[in-house]
């Protein structure tokens, strides 16, 4: 283990995705008053993005905004505690840890694969 990375509770995303093939909820907080985009990530997929929140450095806490893109909430199968990956950071649990394997760019490209890339252009993402 790295000096200084999160040690993961056995709630952990790297816990269940031992266990077997996963799903994963993922929603995309940007509106308020209406619905986010929500999709679902199965087999590879699920296992690819829960092992890009495994083992990560600790990190200052995020600032939410108020209103607009508020990053995307990770629900990983049953027994896994729920996160959300915003502004470059990784919140699990209450704690803030470094997005530094670029979950939070994964997430993007999925929610453009599951036909949401007018909203992720106009969020400004490349």
């Amino acid at each position: 283990r790295r000096a200084g990375a999160a040690v993961m509770d056995p709630r952990s995303p790297a816990t269940v995705a031992s266990a077997g093939v996963p799903t994963v909820e993922i929603e995309l907080d940007v509106f308020s008053g209406r619905p986010n985009p929500q999709w679902s990530l199965q087999g590879a997929a699920a296992l690819e993005l829960l092992a890009l929140l495994v083992d990560l450095p600790s990190a200052a806490p995020q600032v939410l905004a108020d209103l607009g893109y508020r990053g995307f909430l990770v629900q990983p199968p049953v027994g896994a505690t729920a996160l959300r990956v915003y502004a470059g950071g990784v919140e699990i649990g209450g704690r803030t840890h470094a997005d530094a394997r670029g979950a939070e760019v994964w997430l993007m490209r999925s929610a453009r694969d599951h036909g949401f890339g007018d909203l992720t252009n106009s969020l400004g993402w490349p």
